[in-house]
């Protein structure tokens, strides 16, 4: 399962389309609000949050390594540009279309 959370505001990946995640993150930036966006993803072997944006710490990783499916997608959420700010709604699409 992949949710995505942009300000609190939590749903299924299957729920939302591109045009949505863009238009939700441009007009929190637009109105110079903070924007923090969190991926949740739970698979068999995998169980993560990635970030980016104006996000408040979580408190860590879970008190344990990532295994190598879990470091895979911390790697290709890197290489996507998406770790840190300002979000780019098109990387994070384009992150998001890699791993469904």
């Amino acid at each position: 399962m992949i949710t995505i959370e942009i300000n609190e505001e939590r749903h299924d990946i299957s729920e939302v389309n591109a045009g949505w995640i863009n238009e939700q993150i441009r007009k929190r930036q637009d109105a110079g609000v903070a924007v923090c966006l969190r991926i949740y993803v739970k698979r068999d072997n995998i169980d993560i949050v990635l970030s980016c944006g104006d996000c408040s710490s979580q408190g860590g990783g879970g008190g344990r390594p990532p295994n190598q499916s879990e470091q895979h997608l911390f790697s290709l959420w890197e290489s996507f540009g998406c770790k840190g700010g300002p979000i780019n709604p098109g990387k994070v699409i384009a992150f998001l279309n890699q791993i469904k």
